[in-house]
């Protein structure tokens, strides 16, 4: 059952226009201009159907053309993961990262890699309900690692997309836009980052002292929430600071149905 404040943020969405679109490969089509009485949530217009039928479509086929390579030749495994990170955006450092590698050196990384592998073998059911997962705790203890292993997973092993930012890629993108000779608009930023089955941001907070890093990720959350796709974000500030970053009410939807985990250990690269 739904609480009353995700209840009342989900009414406050509106069709304020209506119009027609066009699509440079299928024409036009019917769109909704969609706001939010919030002002912080990015006004929106809906995407033309048939694309996202192609890509779904197109997701499919390369994941049997992927399993079909896998049966003729296993060794396609190791080339596979490196271009499968690649192009999602993660770090070429964490291209074999696996959770079969995760450490269970004491109690508390035991219980947070356990919960890491039950979220990758139940994506499914975590993408029906856009559960998050915030990782917060000291900087060396394999939250990149772990979230690069967990893109790999989902990517190989489930018909899904998933895509790796860190906060300054993405806010420094939004930020070139503003330029006059800028080929690529906000509303592009936002897009891309939006639609992927998982995105995973990292290093949320080290613009902390910004209100436009925040607003600008507050709007992206908002967009990837009320969509109903789920978002691990990264951090090395603590769980106060944290949530006085991000706000009470987007914590709040972040963990609904999602998890925090404290990563309170020692660096690992030591």
């Amino acid at each position: 059952m739904e609480d009353s404040d995700s209840t009342e943020y989900k009414q406050a969405w509106r069709v304020v226009e209506e119009g027609l679109k066009r699509c440079p490969d299928h024409g036009n089509y019917e769109s909704s201009l969609m706001a939010h009485r919030h002002p912080r949530c990015q006004a929106f217009w809906t995407k033309c159907p048939r694309c996202n039928e192609e890509i779904e479509k197109e997701e499919k086929e390369l994941l049997r053309r992927y399993e079909a390579a896998m049966d003729r030749d296993p060794s396609v495994e190791g080339s596979m993961n490196e271009l499968t990170l690649a192009m999602a955006g993660g770090p070429v450092r964490y291209r074999d990262a696996s959770l079969d590698d995760w450490q269970d050196d004491n109690e508390a990384m035991k219980k947070v890699g356990k919960k890491l592998r039950d979220y990758c073998s139940n994506f499914d059911i975590a993408l029906e309900r856009g559960s998050n997962i915030i990782m917060i705790g000291n900087p060396g203890t394999g939250k990149t690692f772990a979230a690069c292993a967990m893109i790999k997973n989902i990517l190989i092993k489930k018909d899904h997309t998933a895509c790796y930012v860190t906060a300054n890629d993405f806010l420094t993108r939004l930020r070139n836009c503003y330029h006059h000779d800028s080929e690529e608009q906000e509303v592009d930023v936002f897009e891309e980052y939006a639609s992927p089955s998982l995105l995973v941001i990292d290093e949320v907070g080290r613009h902390k002292d910004s209100q436009h890093a925040a607003d600008s990720l507050f709007a992206l959350l908002d967009r990837r929430y009320r969509e109903v796709r789920p978002t691990i974000l990264i951090s090395n500030m603590g769980k106060e600071e944290f949530v006085d970053f991000l706000g009470d009410a987007m914590i709040s939807r972040l963990r609904q149905g999602g998890q925090m985990l404290g990563f309170y250990w020692e660096d690992q690269r030591k």
